[in-house]
């Protein structure tokens, strides 16, 4: 699908986004605010049924290893062994991306600037969003960013958009005409909060997106959920081929 970043909303749509603040008055340098990340709703239901199918599989297989063994055939027994181990890794291994933690961290221009992206903030600081994973941690840099909650709409394509065979993926990159081109790193689709730099978006689901946004909004010393907002480069508003509804698919 094409990307779709920069046209308007339609008419009633809340778009409404938080505009993260500066690091004024910042704490400690390395100092930040953790948001755990508990697997729920779709994501979880996923993660259920392709364990229970790739076990099931491999369970399967030393099965009849075993019984091939039994009956005297031993090369067929090492080979079905094995095979077993196919889905055994692929379900140790379907978890490593799965999203732990969020953290806002403040550090320091000079401790700073060896990281990803430019050095953003006033006063020699810069905000990061660390995205904690099971084999993996990423960073964003804040500058220049908004946040907002994902409209229950939004929320019900997202899902839609991530989820085969009754399977809903929890990371990767997407691309849809209703959101745009993103990244996610999803525990619970209920909870998503959308992260746009105009340029790139991140879909992101804290066990408590009211804090997560008051701590992005958070000018120094106070947190501020209900300060003005800006609005985000909006989303599309043509219909889709055959006159359907963006907003309904």
């Amino acid at each position: 699908m094409k990307r779709t970043r920069g046209r308007a909303a339609p008419a009633g749509a809340d778009v409404s986004a938080t505009a993260i603040a500066g690091p004024e008055g910042a704490g400690p340098e390395g100092s930040g605010q953790r948001f755990p990340c508990a697997p729920g709703g779709a994501i979880r239901r996923g993660r259920r049924r392709l364990a229970g199918l790739l076990l099931g599989r491999a369970l399967l297989l030393v099965a009849v290893a075993g019984a091939a063994w039994w009956s005297g055939r031993r090369w067929p027994a090492v080979l079905a062994l094995a095979v077993a181990l196919v889905p055994w890794m692929a379900w140790r291994m379907s978890g490593d991306l799965d999203p732990l933690w969020l953290e806002i961290e403040t550090e320091t221009e000079g401790k700073a600037a060896g990281g990803i992206g430019g050095v953003g903030g006033i006063g020699g600081h810069r905000r990061q969003l660390v995205v904690q994973m099971r084999r993996r941690r990423e960073r964003r840099d804040l500058a220049g960013a908004a946040a907002r909650h994902l409209t229950p709409g939004e929320t019900a394509h997202l899902e839609r958009l991530v989820t085969a065979g009754g399977v809903s993926a929890g990371t990767g990159g997407f691309d849809s005409q209703l959101l745009g081109e993103f990244d996610l790193a999803a525990s619970d689709l209920a909870h998503a909060v959308l992260l746009d730099w105009g340029e790139s978006r991140l879909i992101v689901t804290p066990d408590e997106p009211e804090a997560f946004l008051a701590a992005l909004a958070a000018d120094g010393s106070t947190a501020k959920a209900d300060r003005p907002h800006p609005v985000l480069p909006p989303v599309p508003t043509h219909p889709l081929p055959g006159g359907r509804d963006p907003w309904t698919e």
